[in-house]
């Protein structure tokens, strides 16, 4: 693993501690999960207002409905289903 210093404020450095305390992680564990659940918050946010913006535009809105209309058609394909 390539390390490198990162300078923090002390508070921060002492609620990252506990946290990482509460958890019976490492800070650089607990640092890497916080960084992954904020790209991940990120990532729905933006799927979100994308939709917003289309769901804006009823034109858009409209056509994006009749497409997912054409897919519900091939959810009963007739193959029979596999066993799990």
């Amino acid at each position: 693993m390539v390390a490198t210093t990162v300078r923090i404020r002390a508070d921060t450095h002492r609620r990252l501690r506990d946290l990482a305390a509460a958890d019976n992680a490492s800070l650089t564990d607990t640092l890497d999960r916080m960084v992954k659940e904020e790209e991940r918050r990120r990532f729905w946010r933006a799927v979100h207002d994308a939709y917003a913006r289309l769901q804006a535009d009823p034109d858009a809105w409209a056509d994006y409905q009749a497409e997912l209309a054409l897919f519900d058609g091939t959810l009963a394909d007739g193959l029979p289903e596999e066993p799990e």
